[in-house]
């Protein structure tokens, strides 16, 4: 069965994790992703910015990005209105 919501916080491990949801994450049936970025935790030569572009090939349309410290919250959301990334 998909999640219809995901929250990923996994200390650095973002990309990694996102990558292995894909099929999941990637279904129409998953449409809210939150996930907190630990940039300062990225392995050497995985990028931040990763991670949203893994969310936009997934499908997911609409972002927002919230600071915290040196890390940031990611809350996407796929929209049927085909409503751009903000």
């Amino acid at each position: 069965m998909t999640p219809n919501v995901a929250k990923i916080d996994v200390e650095g491990q973002e990309v990694n994790v996102l990558k292995g949801l894909k099929k999941a994450l990637s279904s129409a049936t998953c449409r809210l992703v939150c996930c907190e970025v630990h940039p300062p935790l990225l392995p050497e030569g995985v990028r931040a910015e990763e991670v949203r572009e893994l969310l936009i090939i997934y499908g997911f349309t609409r972002m927002r990005t919230h600071e915290r410290a040196e890390n940031f919250h990611i809350i996407a959301n796929k929209s049927d209105s085909g409503d751009s990334i903000e």
